[in-house]
């Protein structure tokens, strides 16, 4: 055989490798999923994720460490006990600023900015800072997800929490006017207007929340922290990642 004909063999063989599912007997690697994740992060069938940014990344990072991906369904609420029981091995879609714990856990590289924005209803006054809220001013939010530059208000009275199951909702419950402002990552918001457009949502936007996309490892697994997140690490700045972003809209 013509050298040039195996080199090309050898790297065609590497690369059906690199892309084929880990092995039944692989260990595996237990994922933390949350039933509050919509496109484009994610879309759960019968509580399992089954596509998005998320469910692309676990799986190709888990290939590049050969681990067996678990997926463990983790109410958002009991996601900081769960991590405490030692019953997942990684949580993705996640900041160090979302967690009132960030030691306790091995954190990735940034992959990408998911930065949260303020978007008004077309009615509502356009806003410049968060001070400018008024006390009967309705922002929507997730359940149980954190806001530290929003949560002074919500307590001080100064807004008020209006509370939906996922960033999904949040973003219809804004679009029909049942509340006033919606915080959401850009990413959310741009499927948004993609899948069903932009009636009822003013043009603007207002970042509240700066943060990036990180996975992380709880200091409770067992598995090699080291060995998990190089599979992430590899995928910062690579063309596969850009390929995950823009297969969901999210390449910007």
């Amino acid at each position: 055989m013509p050298r040039w004909l195996l080199a090309l063999a050898l790297c065609l063989c590497s690369l059906c490798c690199a892309a084929a599912p880990a092995a039944p007997t692989a260990p595996p690697l237990r994922v933390a999923v949350s039933g509050t994740w919509t496109l484009p992060f994610g879309e759960l069938k019968q509580n399992q994720l089954v596509r998005g940014i998320t469910f692309d990344v676990i799986t190709t990072a888990a290939q590049r460490a050969g681990l067996r991906v678990v997926q463990v369904e983790v109410p958002q609420l009991r996601l900081d006990d769960a991590m405490a029981e030692g019953a997942f091995d990684l949580r993705c879609h996640f900041s160090p600023s979302w967690t009132p714990h960030p030691d306790r856990y091995h954190w990735s590289e940034p992959l990408f900015e998911t930065s949260d924005v303020l978007v008004g209803h077309r009615n509502a006054p356009r806003l410049t800072t968060l001070k400018a809220l008024r006390p009967s001013d309705r922002v929507g939010t997730v359940r149980g997800f954190s806001y530290p530059s929003l949560e002074p208000l919500f307590a001080a009275q100064q807004a008020q929490r209006e509370d939906a199951l996922d960033m999904a909702a949040v973003l219809r419950k804004l679009a029909v006017h049942r509340s006033d402002y919606a915080a959401v990552s850009r990413q959310s918001l741009d499927w948004h207007v993609r899948t069903w457009g932009n009636a009822g949502l003013a043009a603007w936007q207002l970042v509240i929340e700066k943060s990036n996309y990180h996975c992380a490892v709880p200091k409770t697994s067992k598995l090699d922290a080291a060995r998990v997140l190089a599979g992430i690490n590899q995928l910062r700045g690579s063309a596969a990642l850009r390929e995950i972003l823009a297969r969901y809209g999210a390449a910007r």
